[in-house]
Order: C-alpha cells, then structure tokens, then sequence
C-alpha cells in the first residue's frame, strides 16, 4: 500500500474482482436456473448436464488463459475476453432457455470466456510488483478479489427476491461486471512489449 505501489494494488484487485464475480456472480445462475426448468420440463438431470458443460469450457479456457494472454497480448486478451462474457452472458440469459438446442454450445462458450482470466491473472499479477513485493502484491490482490467476490454474490443473490426468482434477469444484470474489466484494463500497464 505504499504510494509506488498503491495504484497497481488497487488496479490488481479490481482486475481480479471482475473475473471472479463474473463467473461465480453471473454464469454461475445458469445452474439453478437449468434445475428449474428441468423440473419443469421432466429433465432432472439438466443442472448437472449445465453444469459439467461449463467446467468442459472452464478448464480448457483456464489452461490456455496464460498462453493466450503471452500470444495476443495481456490487456487486449483481457479486454477480448471481457467483451465476449459481456455478450455471450446477456445472449444467453436474454434469448435461450434451459433446454433449448443452443443452450449447452452457449454455456460452453460461457464457461471459456468467464474463465479464461484464471489463466490470466498468474501471468499478469506478478508482473505488476518488483521482486520484492511479488508475492505479498499477488497473494493480496487476487484475496482481495475473493472478498469482494463473496460480498458482491451476496448482492446479487438478493437480486432473487427483487426480481421474483428471475434467473434470467438477475444472470443479465450481474453479467455487467464483465464491462467494468474492460474499463479497468484500460488503464493497466504494459509489462511486456506484447501487452
């Protein structure tokens, strides 16, 4: 937190915030939203299907986020990948269903682009602190980003009661967050030539 410092403190934990709360705030309502109408529908087993196509996209997307970010570049990928939650996230929550043919390339496609930062951010996290400070700068700002995470799903789990258990519509709102790491990003520095 010392004034050198300070700007790249705040900037790390904002850039970690919005990953994080973009994908356990907003594509994660695609699960309990996937249960509902599954049971609608008599697909009981639609939730689990949801749920095991996003982590398909989640782990290819998280073990190519740091290859990704070294070959195009780490703002531009993070900018990118930011726009594409953005869309992808208010696509789906705003013209598909749970159960429609579309739904699951969707999801997978969510899962990508709302993970794809957790290859990211080991890469470009240290590269704002001097050696010194490497691993207390990392270690806090992606905690710091958890925290905030934890609270700002508080927030939007209570979207639910506002909005009359409409998964669609607090999944559209919390998906927004994603323009904030565009903004944020913006405004990072370059580490590598490549950024």
């Amino acid at each position: 937190f010392r004034p050198a410092l300070l700007g790249y403190t705040l900037l790390g934990i904002g850039l970690a915030t919005v990953p994080l709360l973009g994908a356990w705030g907003s594509s994660k309502w695609m699960f309990p939203w996937a249960d509902a109408v599954g049971q609608k529908i008599g697909d009981p087993g639609l939730q689990a299907r949801t749920q095991a196509v996003w982590a398909y996209g989640a782990v290819l997307a998280s073990a190519t986020g740091g290859w990704l970010a070294d070959l195009c570049g780490r703002r531009a990928t993070y900018f990118v990948f930011s726009f594409l939650a953005l869309v992808i996230n208010l696509f789906v929550y705003g013209n598909l269903q749970p159960g429609d043919p579309w739904f699951m390339p969707m999801v997978f496609l969510v899962g990508v682009t709302g993970t794809v930062f957790f290859g990211w951010l080991p890469l470009y996290l240290p590269e704002l602190f001097p050696t010194a400070v490497r691993a207390t700068g990392i270690g806090l700002t992606y905690n710091s980003g958890r925290i905030l995470t934890a609270v700002g799903i508080l927030y939007f789990g209570s979207l639910m009661k506002l909005f009359n258990d409409d998964f669609a519509r607090v999944g559209s709102i919390s998906s927004w967050v994603y323009f904030f790491g565009m903004v944020m990003i913006l405004f990072a520095p370059r580490t590598i030539k490549k950024s």
